[in-house]
């Protein structure tokens, strides 16, 4: 099958020079009393996360726009092909920026983003996602009731019910705005929100925190803000030859959370993530950059897709409760220009990067809801292999698996439901940066299945029967 030849045989070799010699030394300790011959065992009745929103993608809220038309090559002749792209992917959690250059009442006023905005949250509706609408630019006590407002034209009038989530402010412990002045913000939205009698329908998530004295915020949110907030969420991008940040970002998050008690203790979701390349001054892809020592941006690249899958499990591993990735498709923001998309631009056919299939396995091998459950690896910490658990909490299961040594490595897995056929899923399977569906593989009579996965790839081995989008992989 023909996976977007043409962006991805120009720099297969290069690919997959660079990701075999990457290794993973981020794995949960060790565990005792357990069966030595399998790698790992997972365990239902420990549950990491109970209530996993999903995998998803950022919707740019200027899709609609003269803006995007001109950056990107969007026409209402081409959009259908973006929206089945957009639709098939499948994005569970989906983030969209609410700018309030959308208001007249606005120096920066704009008529087009408005109407914009609200198709954008239309394609989430029907894309079936759980939308958080993140209020954008510099926040401010006096715009919360109008803000309300625009949340309940959304989920009352338009009767848009994949609205679930708000954030205020992107990236607070980035500006100027004080904690007390945050507080005060989501204090007079949640007021509104009362008012309107829409409340209780709607999870109000703080956060946003990049790196930037996290722990501070952290801190303030958890003691003086948990009576008006549902979750608390983070912002983690590294560059892909950093093998440490992403783990030290997960775990620097995870032991700000294991701090909290009471109220304070709320589920937190990675509401950002991303990969940057090699900066090259004045070329059109230096934001996020290029495959290091190359011309190929580092969005088109296996390099790119294959960490994703690992931050993916590692995620999940250390209790992040929704992953949505930065972002879905190539449109314009304010300034500047982004290629970090799964999909390209409208002016190059929409083309879908190694990054939009591996996040496709993902999307379709679980459900909104499911549990996160523990997956002890009874091997070495230095193993090169990575596993993550997940449940519907009845009959289903999906393990996601992933080596990063050179060659290919064999998992066997304990723990499961006994005589079960689990259908297996694989990315770059074939180094085309794309899906294969793999011969079903069984657990046995004691619950353990065995399978392998090949160097630079991942598998999603699952209970749910996945059938291929073949019309888009061809």
């Amino acid at each position: 099958m023909n996976r977007n030849k043409i962006l991805i045989l120009t720099f297969l070799l290069v690919v997959t020079g660079c990701v075999s010699c990457f290794k993973d030394e981020h794995n949960p300790p060790k565990v005792d009393g357990v069966r030595p011959d399998v790698d790992f065992t997972v365990d239902a009745s420990n549950v990491i996360t109970e209530n996993f929103l999903g995998f998803g993608t950022q919707y740019n809220n200027n899709l609609f726009t003269s803006l995007t038309a001109a950056s990107d090559g969007v026409t209402d002749s081409n959009l259908p092909d973006l929206e089945k792209k957009v639709l098939e992917l499948g994005s569970q959690y989906v983030r969209i920026f609410f700018d309030p250059k959308c208001w007249e009442t606005s120096d920066k006023y704009n008529p087009e983003y408005m109407p914009s905005f609200i198709r954008t949250v239309e394609l989430a509706q029907r894309t079936g996602s759980l939308v958080n609408i993140t209020y954008w630019h510099s926040s401010k006590v006096d715009d919360m009731d109008a803000f309300g407002d625009v949340i309940y034209d959304l989920l009352v009038t338009r009767g848009l019910t994949c609205v679930k989530q708000v954030t205020i402010q992107n990236e607070v412990n980035d500006t100027k705005i004080t904690q007390d002045d945050y507080r005060n913000i989501y204090a007079a939205f949640n007021t509104r929100l009362r008012t309107l009698g829409i409340r209780d329908r709607i999870q109000i998530v703080g956060g946003d925190l990049t790196l930037t004295n996290q722990a501070s915020w952290f801190a303030f949110m958890a003691g003086s803000m948990s009576h008006l907030l549902d979750g608390y969420s983070s912002h983690i991008y590294w560059d892909h030859w950093d093998l440490a940040k992403p783990n030290d970002r997960l775990d620097g998050i995870a032991a700000e959370l294991a701090k909290m008690s009471g109220d304070g203790v709320k589920p937190c979701y990675v509401t950002e993530y991303g990969i940057r390349g090699e900066k090259i001054s004045g070329d059109p892809y230096t934001d996020p950059g290029y495959l290091r020592g190359t011309k190929t941006p580092i969005g088109w690249t296996n390099v790119n897709a294959f960490k994703h899958a690992l931050f993916h499990i590692d995620a999940l591993n250390v209790g992040m409760a929704g992953l949505i990735k930065w972002d879905c498709y190539k449109a314009k923001y304010d300034n500047g220009n982004q290629f970090f998309s799964v999909i390209g631009a409208g002016s190059d056919g929409y083309p879908l990067y190694p990054s939009y299939w591996m996040t496709w396995a993902f999307t379709h091998t679980c459900a909104t809801g499911w549990k996160v459950i523990s997956a002890q690896p009874t091997v070495s910490t230095l193993s090169p292999k990575s596993l993550a658990a997940m449940t519907d909490g009845a009959n289903d299961y999906t393990l996601y698996a992933l080596g990063t040594s050179t060659s290919k490595v064999n998992f066997k897995v304990g723990g499961l439901p006994a005589n079960r056929t689990f259908h297996v899923i694989a990315w770059n399977d074939d180094l085309m940066g794309g899906l294969t569906k793999l011969a079903d593989v069984q657990s046995d009579a004691a619950g353990v299945v065995s399978f392998d996965v090949k160097s630079d790839s991942f598998v999603a081995v699952t209970t749910l029967d996945v059938e291929l989008p073949e019309e888009l992989m061809n």
